[in-house]
């Protein structure tokens, strides 16, 4: 339980300072529609206990994702993948993705690849 507290604390702060930041340009060449899409089926995988065999590749490439994410979602962004990597590193799905801002990033993500790759409006 104590990890999972801690996964929130660190989700909040690093949600609030990533705000703070304003975020940063994504890298140049980054696939950023691709790599949404990546941590979209993360964390759907890992709701699903179906972890990549590669959890430390993962992992990275969550955290990678997070790095270069788009001002607008960065925030969301940290949040998701943090979460994520904590699930990789071992913290109970069931109750790491169940808390609020987890669900909310993982939409906000969502939403954002539909409107900016794949085009959708409404």
């Amino acid at each position: 339980m104590f990890r999972v507290a801690t996964l929130i604390g660190v989700v909040a702060l690093t949600g609030m300072g990533v705000l703070a930041g304003g975020g940063s340009a994504s890298a140049e060449g980054f696939d950023v529609c691709g790599e949404d899409q990546y941590v979209v089926d993360l964390y759907v995988d890992l709701s699903h206990d179906t972890p990549p065999a590669d959890r430390a590749g993962a992992a990275a490439r969550a955290q990678q994702f997070a790095a270069n994410a788009p001002a607008e979602i960065k925030a969301d962004a940290v949040v998701l993948t943090t979460a994520e990597t904590s699930v990789l590193d071992g913290a109970p799905a069931s109750v790491v993705f169940m808390q609020d801002p987890v669900i909310q990033a993982w939409g906000d993500v969502m939403d954002w690849r539909t409107v900016h790759c794949l085009g959708a409006t409404g």
